[in-house]
């Protein structure tokens, strides 16, 4: 029997669908704290107490930070597993 061998893009392929997929997720992460953002500069137009705003504020940066240490390191692994897989 003849093993199946796959073309030479394919690894290259997958790594791209790879990181399409985390990118979107990313971007859906990073819109919640964008409407999260809003919402607090909303808050403070109307005088919501500052603790509030603060506390929300840092909820807000610590959503965009994770977010983005964790886009970093999906797009290690998916480069070194396809970097494994050529």
């Amino acid at each position: 029997m003849k093993k199946h061998t796959e073309a030479w893009w394919a690894p290259v392929v997958h790594a791209l669908v790879h990181v399409v997929i985390g990118t979107v997720i990313f971007v859906i992460i990073a819109l919640a704290a964008l409407l999260l953002g809003l919402f607090v500069h909303w808050l403070g137009a109307l005088g919501v107490s500052g603790y509030v705003i603060d506390v929300l504020t840092f909820t807000e940066a610590a959503i965009v930070t994770l977010d983005a240490i964790g886009l970093l390191w999906y797009l290690g692994v998916t480069g070194f597993s396809a970097w494994k897989e050529l």
